[in-house]
């Protein structure tokens, strides 16, 4: 078994805290805010500039309960790593 110290651990949950809040809140708020720009454009009238550009992708970030349901997912597939090893 390899040797494992706190401050690993530590810097996993940083790193893996970081990801999550990235996914729920960052990516999932930008792609809200990509929805309400997509239906602006198609309420502008068909002469309008912008009224031809292509969509914005509005299916950005996950749920906050997708976010836990990687999580523990993650932790077992850990686990099972572990005790494979």
């Amino acid at each position: 078994m390899s040797e494992f110290t706190a401050g690993t651990m530590n810097e996993e949950l940083l790193l893996g805290s970081w990801v999550m809040y990235d996914a729920t809140g960052v990516r999932l708020h930008a792609g809200r805010q990509a929805e309400l720009l997509n239906q602006i454009v198609c309420e502008l009238p068909p002469e309008h500039p912008v009224s031809n550009v292509r969509p914005l992708r509005d299916s950005l970030g996950h749920t906050p309960l997708q976010v836990v349901a990687g999580a523990i997912l993650g932790c077992v597939v850990a686990l099972l790593m572990r005790g494979s090893s």
